[in-house]
């Protein structure tokens, strides 16, 4: 019976320490974790966690806005950059439709004479140095490719061709008008002012021959003058069209055409 008791004891007590274990262990650290919050240094580490966590999120927003800020300032020069090439484009475009379109006028007024009147000798050969060739750069086209108006790229770089051969056609145009001018000086005379020539019959053949080189030569030039300008007014008009559209309320100028005569 004693050794039953005892047993039963030992269990007894097992439990009972186990109970006094714990409890002890709660109030140990309960009253060392009450210290820990009301201690200084306590406060000072929640203080100084807190600050990091704050500085950390700071520096997080800071810096996305600095970001996002960034972004905008490349968007806003890439557009700008843009918007000068495409400007640059255009001002192209002008000079070739200003150059055809007073090209046009002079051949639409020699090729239409007066009777008794040839086209070359309305005519005249051009004095000095030509203007110097229209050549676009690459970049000029990007904004309007982007644009989805890829067929100015062709267009345009085709009027530039087409100048360039009027303008060389011309140049040959004035060359051959200097040696008829030559040819004829020594059987001319001015009176009134006004030159007239006296071409005997050997000679006949020849100045006809170089006449009629210069007057096909004008008609020639006017007729391709003629389509080479439509185009140029039909290129301008869908610049204007596709550099609105990209552009929006940035697209500050407009190609126009001058048909005053």
């Amino acid at each position: 019976m004693d050794h039953r008791v005892e047993r039963v004891w030992l269990s007894l007590g097992g439990i009972g320490m186990g109970a006094i274990f714990g409890s002890g262990v709660v109030e140990r650290w309960g009253s060392a974790f009450e210290s820990v919050l009301i201690s200084a240094n306590f406060v000072t580490l929640l203080s100084a966690l807190g600050g990091a966590a704050a500085g950390g999120l700071i520096s997080y927003f800071i810096a996305k806005q600095a970001s996002r800020e960034t972004a905008a300032r490349e968007k806003e020069t890439l557009l700008a950059n843009e918007h000068a090439q495409a400007l640059s484009c255009m001002v192209t475009t002008m000079q070739a439709a200003n150059r055809l379109f007073t090209l046009d006028k002079d051949l639409k007024r020699a090729s239409t004479p007066l009777n008794g009147i040839q086209p070359w000798q309305i005519l005249q050969a051009s004095a000095g140095p030509g203007s110097p060739p229209l050549r676009y750069s690459p970049r000029e086209f990007t904004p309007f490719i982007k644009a989805k108006s890829a067929d100015v790229v062709h267009r345009s770089l085709l009027l530039a061709e087409r100048l360039d051969s009027l303008e060389a056609a011309f140049a040959e145009y004035s060359r051959r008008r200097v040696e008829l001018e030559q040819f004829l000086l020594p059987l001319s005379s001015f009176t009134s002012g006004a030159m007239s020539s006296a071409i005997p019959p050997n000679l006949q053949t020849p100045a006809k021959y170089r006449m009629d080189t210069l007057n096909r030569l004008i008609l020639q030039m006017a007729e391709f003058c003629a389509r080479d300008l439509a185009d140029a007014q039909s290129l301008m008009k869908d610049l204007n069209t596709a550099f609105t559209r990209y552009f929006g309320d940035k697209a500050n100028f407009r190609l126009e055409i001058d048909a005053v005569e």
